[in-house]
């Protein structure tokens, strides 16, 4: 399945479990509670989505844009978001485990009660409130260093290469 267009779709706990939708469109959708459990969404478009409490789990995420959407309490374990754009979402209470991110965008995004854990996040951008965010064994270059010494997060458990 590629090319899909879900735009403007209202289904809420819906199985998108190992789908093939490079490039889809799922904008302006209600899909919260939905799974997408190795999922291939590369280049995908998930603007103005309500999709809190959707799973990402082993989902490729590469390239996709996830701005302006309700993310809240979503689970991201081994998920692969190299250049994902997550600018404007309310991603409170998220989950990111087991992932190496490259180029990804946080900016102006709700990261209360957000968790990176055993992350590696290099060239990663967050240019917002960081000071509820939870980093455990985390690894990140010195660009994002950078960003991130700037902010109010707790530091302890990240490890600079």
């Amino acid at each position: 399945m590629s090319k899909v267009n879900f735009s403007k779709v209202i289904a809420p706990k819906s199985d998108f479990v190992k789908v093939e939708a490079i490039g889809g469109e799922f904008n302006y959708s209600n899909l919260e509670e939905s799974n997408f459990r190795g999922a291939n969404l590369t280049d995908g478009s998930f603007c103005y989505s309500e999709l809190a409490g959707s799973r990402f789990d082993d989902a490729n995420l590469s390239n996709a844009i996830l701005n302006k959407s309700s993310l809240k309490n979503t689970s991201f374990h081994d998920s692969v978001l190299d250049n994902t754009n997550f600018s404007g979402s309310d991603l409170n209470n998220a989950c990111f485990e087991s992932i190496e991110m490259k180029n990804t965008v946080f900016n102006s995004t709700s990261l209360k009660g957000t968790r990176f854990n055993k992350c590696i996040l290099r060239n990663v951008s967050f240019k917002t409130e960081l000071k509820d965010i939870v980093f455990e064994d985390v690894t990140v270059d010195k660009v994002t260093y950078a960003m991130l010494r700037n902010s109010k997060a707790d530091l302890k458990n990240v490890t600079v290469e």
